[in-house]
């Protein structure tokens, strides 16, 4: 079996670097977006025994540019995306009133516009291909907001949101969407998070709450026993893109299961996909006669 090709962004840290590493170690092929990949890639490629496998890619989510070269060396290079993780994010921390209108839009910029652009300039390929996978790292926020993420969580939601409906309408093509729902994961997600600024200079109704909300943050990130290994969700990754038709939720730890499924009775969103596909079919079946009709 050939190697399956895989672009993951968001590869300097986190869940993105350990699953770019992980599975360039099991016969994938793995482009690792990153912003600044002369700084980043010394540690991605110290960090895999089978460097070769593993390619620093230049790619900034929110540069059209970039998103371009990126699928264009692939495609040069390979002729074939057989993944596409979507993985980049980073968090916005405080009260939304906190957070000036700019900082807002530029979370939404990377979180879900850049996801979006990228994977509207994937998903033709795949069409051509007759098939891909496309796996969004999601978070358990999607459901559950917080005080001091409301924005982040935000982002989530809507991630989830667009996801669903790639699953509902590209099933045809036999593309399949995975949403990832991780909760407390032991990564430097909080030492990158970035502060609202709205009440700098002047008087902050907040000052209590931001340190305590920081410090619940750092607290849940260095509990071993509740912040999940990132390694984990490499594992997890591997096996969705090994499996022949996965899911279009995960939640990726038993705390995360547990957290979905106070807010859904249908944790996995099967009940839901195949609810929504068996419409969209009769639609994609009528447009079908209707083409062939007028042929």
């Amino acid at each position: 079996m050939k190697s399956p090709v895989v672009l993951i962004t968001g590869c300097s840290s986190g869940i993105g670097f350990h699953t770019a590493v992980h599975l360039s170690e099991k016969n994938c092929t793995v482009y690792a977006g990153m912003l600044d990949p002369e700084k980043d890639a010394i540690s991605l490629k110290n960090a895999t025994s089978i460097p070769d496998s593993l390619i620093p890619l230049k790619l900034d989510i929110t540069k059209t540019e970039e998103i371009q070269n990126a699928i264009h060396q692939i495609l040069d290079q390979n002729g074939c995306i057989d993944v596409l993780i979507n993985n980049a994010a980073y968090g916005l921390f405080g009260p939304v009133d906190s957070c000036t209108m700019q900082e807002i839009k530029d979370q939404f910029a990377v979180n879900l516009f850049g996801t979006i652009e990228l994977t509207h300039a994937v998903i033709p390929i795949f069409r051509k291909q007759q098939g891909g996978k496309i796996i969004c790292i999601s978070s358990l926020r999607a459901f559950k907001s917080s005080s001091v993420q409301g924005v982040y969580s935000a982002t989530k939601s809507a991630l989830e949101a667009v996801g669903e409906s790639w699953a509902s309408t590209l099933f045809p093509w036999n593309i399949f969407v995975t949403l990832v729902e991780p909760g407390a994961t032991s990564t430097s997600f909080p030492s990158n998070m970035i502060f609202g600024s709205f009440y700098s200079g002047q008087e902050d109704p907040y000052p209590n709450v931001l340190e305590n909300s920081l410090n619940l943050v750092n607290e849940w990130n260095e509990d071993k026993m509740r912040a999940q290994d990132p390694k984990e969700i490499a594992l997890l990754i591997e096996r969705l893109i090994n499996e022949p038709s996965p899911p279009l939720r995960i939640q990726t730890s038993d705390e995360a299961k547990e957290e979905v499924s106070r807010f859904s009775n249908d944790p996995t969103g099967a009940v839901w996909l195949k609810e929504e596909q068996a419409i969209m079919s009769k639609w994609f079946l009528s447009e079908t006669s209707t083409n062939n009709s007028s042929s």
